[in-house]
């Protein structure tokens, strides 16, 4: 799967402010149905994948969510970024009981798992280096946080090599 397809600036929204998470999936829902990226049903599936299976990871000082649903709701695959200006509240992956303030979203689209191993391997790598995550946080022009992921990505392709 090429990142290029993965990976675009209409699906970058920096410095966002959202009243809640439900605030935050309705933007989301809205904006990739009407690109064609997923059902209609998509809000209600990404709610309750949330509440069954919470996203939030507590990384080095900027913590992440990484939502996302089953493949029946999406129609295209693809990645959606957003900074936060005020985070918001999700439950720990790996401890659902607690809480923690997010400052970025990457919402995954998997319409088809091929490929797709591959990609979040890569994304989650990128999540260890060192200033990743606060250099795509600090950005307010999508275009450069685009630039900043497929740097990122491409690199780890490229160490493979």
């Amino acid at each position: 799967m090429e990142i290029d397809k993965l990976i675009r600036e209409d699906l970058i929204f920096a410095k966002q402010v959202f009243l809640s998470k439900e605030k935050l999936f309705e933007f989301f829902s809205r904006v990739l149905e009407e690109k064609g990226f997923v059902e209609s049903n998509f809000y209600a599936a990404i709610i309750e994948r949330e509440e069954k299976f919470p996203t939030g990871l507590q990384l080095n000082g900027l913590n992440i969510a990484v939502p996302h649903t089953d493949i029946k709701y999406v129609k295209q695959s693809g990645i959606c970024v957003v900074t936060l200006k005020e985070p918001l509240y999700f439950r720990k992956m790996d401890s659902p009981e607690n809480e923690i303030a997010v400052h970025i979203i990457f919402l995954l689209l998997i319409s088809e798992p091929t490929g797709y191993v591959q990609f979040l391997s890569k994304l989650t790598q990128a999540f260890s280096k060192r200033n990743f995550l606060n250099e795509i946080y600090h950005e307010s022009n999508p275009k450069k946080i685009l630039e900043t992921l497929e740097n990122v990505l491409e690199e780890r392709e490229m160490e493979k090599q």
